[in-house]
């Protein structure tokens, strides 16, 4: 990806709902600290989100950040998205039930 500091990439099977491989590319000529923040979302972003965000400043995943370290909304959603309690075609319902008696 053009002027990208880091990308990912991943192959997922449908079948067996594993991740099968991926790649974390991350150019070497930024500082220490900027470089640990790129890898972190980098990893970040081929277990869950895939996409970065522009709403949540304290995120691993915001685009105009350099965040150190997950905030407690990176943790969340990535406890939701391991979550065995929620399946795919649940309604929309009975995941914020689930939801609901996890963080409220």
């Amino acid at each position: 990806v053009q002027d990208a500091i880091g990308y990912a990439s991943y192959n997922y099977n449908n079948a067996t709902s594993t991740i099968t491989d991926g790649d974390v590319y991350i150019l070497t000529d930024t500082d220490q600290t900027e470089r640990s923040s790129v890898i972190l979302e980098e990893v970040y972003q081929i277990l869950g989100p895939t996409k970065d965000t522009l709403v949540r400043k304290d995120s691993i995943i915001y685009q105009r950040g350099n965040v150190e370290k997950l905030s407690d909304v990176d943790k969340s959603i990535m406890r939701l998205l391991y979550c065995e309690r929620i399946t795919p075609g649940m309604t929309m319902a009975q995941s914020e039930e689930i939801i609901r008696e996890i963080y409220y």
